[in-house]
C-alpha cells in the first residue's frame, strides 16, 4: 500500500520525473521550499541509486536533512496512478515539464505547480492544467512566483485549501477536456484536415516538418 510512505503529517509534495529532469537551479528552489516549510516532505521515485545519492547529498548541502526526503521504487500497476492521489501538491520540473505523469496527477486531483516555458516540452504541464478542473490556479510566470507560491501552500494551514481543491478536481477530472478522449480525437481529425486543405489549397502544408508522401 502507498501510506506506509508518507512521513509526518505536514504538507506531503511530489515529483515523479525522472533524474535527468531535475536542474540545478529548481532543485535549490525545492530545497529553499523545504526549508521554508519545516513540516513538509518531499516524495520521488528512486529512478536510480547514483541519482538518489547526489540528490540526497545535495540536499545536505542546503541544509535540508535526508529525512524530509522520501525516495520509493516504482508503483505496482494498480497504484501507478492512485499513488499520486495521496499528495498535496506536484512540484513540476522546469524547463522539461512533466508530461504522462501531469496527467495521472491531474486525473488524481492533484494540483500542479508548475512554469510554462517557450518550448513545447516545458508546456505540456500547463496545457494538461489548463484542460483540467485546476486551470491556471497553480501556473505561475517565473521562479520566484513559483517559490512564493508553493511556501504558502507547503504549510499545515494551506492543506484544507489544497484538499477542497483535491477534492472538485478529482470529481470534475473525467469529464474535463483534458481526458475527453472523444473530443480529443475529434480535435486532432479536424486538425488533419484543415492541414491537407491547406497543403491542397497552396500545394505546402505551411510548415517544414510536414511531408505528404505519395
Amino acid at each position: 500500500r502507498v501510506e506506509p510512505l508518507v512521513v509526518g503529517s505536514g504538507p506531503l509534495l511530489c515529483n515523479f520525473n525522472q533524474f535527468y529532469k531535475v536542474v540545478p537551479e529548481v532543485w535549490d528552489l525545492w530545497m529553499s521550499i523545504l526549508q521554508a516549510s519545516p513540516s513538509a516532505t518531499l516524495w520521488l521515485l528512486a529512478w536510480s541509486t547514483a541519482g538518489k545519492a547526489s540528490l540526497q547529498a545535495y540536499a545536505d548541502q542546503a541544509g535540508v536533512g535526508r529525512g524530509r526526503l522520501v525516495f520509493s521504487t516504482f508503483f505496482e500497476e494498480r497504484w501507478h496512478v492512485a499513488a499520486k492521489g495521496v499528495c498535496d501538491l506536484f512540484l513540476d520540473n522546469v524547463p522539461y515539464s512533466a508530461h504522462g505523469t501531469a496527467a495521472d496527477a491531474l486525473f488524481t486531483g492533484l494540483p500542479i505547480m508548475t512554469v510554462p516555458g517557450l518550448a513545447m516540452a516545458s508546456r505540456v504541464s500547463t496545457s494538461l492544467a489548463f484542460a483540467s478542473p485546476l486551470g491556471s490556479l497553480l501556473t505561475v510566470r517565473d521562479l520566484d512566483d513559483y517559490f512564493a507560491v508553493a511556501r504558502s501552500l507547503a504549510s499545515p494551514h494551506a492543506l484544507p485549501q489544497l484538499d477542497a481543491v483535491r477534492k472538485v478536481s478529482r470529481s470534475q477530472a473525467i469529464t474535463s477536456a483534458a481526458f475527453d478522449s472523444q473530443r480529443w480525437g475529434a480535435s486532432y481529425v479536424q486538425s488533419l484536415r484543415m492541414l491537407w486543405d491547406s497543403y491542397v489549397q497552396t500545394q505546402t502544408a505551411g510548415c517544414s516538418h510536414v511531408v505528404v508522401l505519395e
